[in-house]
């Protein structure tokens, strides 16, 4: 975990400390029923990451960018995670890549063509 044990230790004591006092002072935390006292424990690094943000490249059905002005970039095509709008506010898990294989094709057979 990269975690210096001295750290480590006055965590887990801090912790426990809210535990024993009903109070989360750090975080408010309601649910501080369970002190961690007796082990074995185990840990793991966790690392904050972005898995399709629901939003980005505002795209047409010809997975063609629109620009500010609402018109097509003639030439720029996107599709997939790059892409926003195409799920409203949330999404099913999967259907991401559904519109990720339709919109790459339609965006990888009009860039094909508008290059010729």
């Amino acid at each position: 975990m990269r975690v210096e044990p001295s750290t480590l230790s006055y965590t887990i004591d801090k912790y426990n400390g809210f535990v024993k006092n009903e109070k989360d002072l750090d975080f408010n935390r309601q649910s501080l029923s369970t002190p961690l006292t007796e082990g074995p424990f185990y840990a793991i690094e966790v690392i904050p990451g972005v898995h399709y943000c629901m939003g980005g490249i505002v795209i047409n059905t010809n997975a063609q960018v629109i620009a500010d002005n609402q018109v097509p970039i003639p030439g720029l095509f996107a599709a997939g995670e790059a892409t926003g709008g195409i799920h409203g506010l949330n999404r099913l898990g999967g259907n991401s890549l559904l519109d990720a294989i339709v919109y790459g094709r339609i965006a990888g057979k009009n860039a094909s063509n508008a290059s010729k």
